[in-house]
């Protein structure tokens, strides 16, 4: 997951735990695969003990380019999985507006059970769970002020 050399997310949460060894390697070193192993293996790492899940909405898609604005066909994930697999799971968080709106046409084009979108309800509500997006096509914000949005999940 963001892996892409110019996304920001790893920048961010670099920042934000400083924890300079999950950012992204410097252009010399994208080309060594061992290198690159051992980035996956420390960002798998960290995420695992800031008790960290990622998941993308959309399972597989008709694209073009990588702007979410060109995706077509969305397939998604089984979101709704998450109510009996992650009984600890305590809040979800999106990282762009378009993630939150796909989260929310899933829901209603696939969860029916009263029990699971009271669920999900509870693991979005109170502060805002949409954050500026970690795409370095979201230039509206600097990567420091997308820190301070990202920072106050973590606090």
């Amino acid at each position: 997951f963001y892996h892409k050399s110019t996304n920001q997310f790893w920048p961010i949460l670099s920042l934000i735990f400083n924890r300079p060894d999950i950012n992204h390697l410097d252009k010399s070193q994208r080309a060594d695969k061992e290198k690159e192993s051992e980035l996956i293996a420390r960002r798998q790492h960290f995420l695992t003990e800031q008790h960290i899940g990622l998941w993308d909405v959309i399972k597989s898609c008709d694209i073009k380019g990588s702007s979410d604005s060109f995706i077509k066909a969305p397939v998604y994930n089984d979101l709704a999985s998450l109510h009996t697999q992650c009984p600890h799971l305590q809040h979800i968080y999106f990282s762009s507006q378009k993630a939150f709106q796909y989260y929310q046409d899933y829901l209603r084009k696939n969860v029916a059970d009263k029990g699971v979108l009271d669920w999900f309800d509870k693991m979005t509500e109170g502060e805002s769970h949409i954050l500026p997006s970690p795409s370095s096509a979201n230039a509206r914000k600097t990567l420091a002020q997308k820190r301070t949005d990202w920072q106050r999940i973590f606090e």
